[in-house]
């Protein structure tokens, strides 16, 4: 056995068979529950659990794209549209996890739906339900590396290693392919099953280097990726799964929600013309893929990281949602003025008065402006938020509230929520709903917007890293 097969299978047989325990970042984000669409307007979010993917859902420049993103974006405006009076702001919030815990996590509740790039197979829909298709006619077609030979059909990956992605469609056609190999008597595929942190392109990237021979890919991600991977060949010919269709997944007990989903697909999918305008940015056009490391390496959430993380130590907070509360204020740019004045990363006012010029300009260097504006965001957590009773996490999300809409205006909020019968120490669910009484969805939406992209990264960092550590460690054992 190659040594590389034998990392896999050390890697994959060690593991153990049941899933593995929730990150905490899901635990601390909200307790499972079930509700169908009615129930989750009230509340104001949708919580869709995804896979990290450059084709589905990513992150450049500390933006979130991809197919799955943008249609769940609209999908989030057109429900904004009709939302009833009174009700939070709709919030469609991306958990990113590991490919195999997506069914689990969507059956007990930590997630509303599942949305990443996923095949109808008749094993998912035996307890689920899974939307319209937005993308049909996918092939999972073979991949391979450049120097492997011999690839005349489907039997030529008899007794050969591919891998593939765990807790993907691929393993099932695999299994698929080695009963129809073994009623011919001929001998199985010997399937590997990727780490499950590793994703499509991950997978590619091994083969495209040759530390892997052979793999499965849909179609569209295999003919994406070999525009920018010299090392692999797509095998169109060589099709495990023939006209497979791409939807999202939900539970059965959200026949609403499920409705709903559907009909916003009515208008979108492939052949429709927003579908294919999407499909063609992402498939076909996608300018993120020209250098894979791109999205990391020249990504001015990676520039200013050292930046959160300096000040974030400095006052106790979590650099991550530093970094994303950059991202809802000025998008990461540092250079951003809006027109009320507000200025650099974090939007910060100069103060009236004649060195008012001045201190615009100091604010426009990032180092400072990330410094006064950390140090406000404690001044309002230590001062106004300091009650024992408060944890930290929630002490946080008064703080951002308070950020936006002032720190006099989130005390007056507290009193009120708490005469409205609402907890005056939660936001979420609770003093949210004093903020829309008193001083309207702003506030709501602004610390909303910055927990979904704190959500976002902080498990996408994550999955990103231990990806990297195992793709490494694939690589050195060659």
């Amino acid at each position: 056995m190659p040594l590389l097969a034998a990392l896999l299978w050390v890697a994959c047989a060690g593991a153990s068979p049941d899933p593995p325990p929730l990150p905490p970042t899901l635990q601390e984000l909200r307790r499972p529950f079930k509700a169908d669409l009615p129930e989750l307007r009230k509340l104001g979010i949708i919580r869709v659990l995804t896979v990290y993917s450059q084709s589905y859902f990513f992150i450049h420049q500390g933006q979130p794209y991809g197919l799955d993103y943008a249609l769940l974006e609209e999908y989030q405006r057109i429900l904004n549209r009709h939302n009833p009076k009174g009700a939070p702001p709709m919030e469609v919030m991306f958990i990113p996890v590991p490919m195999e815990r997506l069914v689990p996590l969507l059956e007990a509740g930590y997630g509303d739906m599942a949305a990443a790039g996923l095949t109808i197979t008749p094993e998912r829909s035996q307890h689920l339900s899974f939307t319209q298709p937005y993308l049909t006619g996918v092939d999972e077609v073979v991949v391979s590396h450049k120097s492997v030979t011999g690839l005349t059909s489907l039997d030529s990956l008899s007794g050969r290693q591919v891998l593939a992605a765990k807790g993907s469609s691929y393993i099932a056609s695999l299994d698929k392919l080695n009963r129809d190999l073994a009623s011919r008597g001929l001998k199985p595929v010997e399937v590997l099953d990727a780490p499950d942190v590793l994703t499509d392109e991950d997978i590619l990237d091994l083969v495209n280097s040759g530390a892997a021979q052979l793999t499965v890919m849909d179609s569209p991600a295999a003919a994406m990726w070999a525009q920018v991977m010299p090392g692999i060949r797509v095998h169109r010919d060589l099709a495990l799964r023939k006209g497979g269709r791409i939807a999202w997944l939900v539970r059965r007990d959200t026949p609403e929600l499920l409705a709903s989903l559907d009909r916003f697909l009515q208008k979108r999918h492939q052949g429709t013309l927003v579908g294919n305008v999407l499909i063609k940015r992402y498939f076909t056009n996608n300018q993120w893929l020209m250098n894979p490391n791109a999205v990391e390496d020249r990504s001015r959430f990676s520039r200013f990281a050292p930046l959160f993380k300096k000040y974030g130590e400095q006052y106790d907070f979590d650099w991550l949602l530093l970094a994303a509360q950059a991202f809802q204020e000025s998008r990461l740019d540092p250079k951003r003025v809006s027109s009320a004045g507000a200025v650099g990363l974090m939007q910060v006012m100069p103060p009236a008065g004649g060195n008012r010029s001045a201190e615009k300009k100091r604010l426009l260097e990032p180092d400072y402006n990330v410094k006064v504006a950390v140090k406000y965001l404690a001044h309002i957590r230590d001062h106004y938020f300091g009650d024992p009773g408060l944890s930290l996490p929630v002490r946080a999300r008064f703080s951002l509230a308070a950020y936006n809409a002032g720190p006099t205006a989130l005390s007056r909020v507290r009193r009120v929520s708490k005469k409205m019968g609402y907890n005056p120490d939660l936001w979420f669910f609770n003093c949210e709903y004093g903020a829309l009484h008193l001083v309207g969805s702003e506030p709501v939406s602004y610390v909303r917007n910055i927990l979904k992209y704190y959500v976002s990264y902080k498990l996408s960092l994550r999955l990103q890293q231990e990806s990297r550590r195992q793709t490494k460690d694939l690589l050195r054992g060659r």
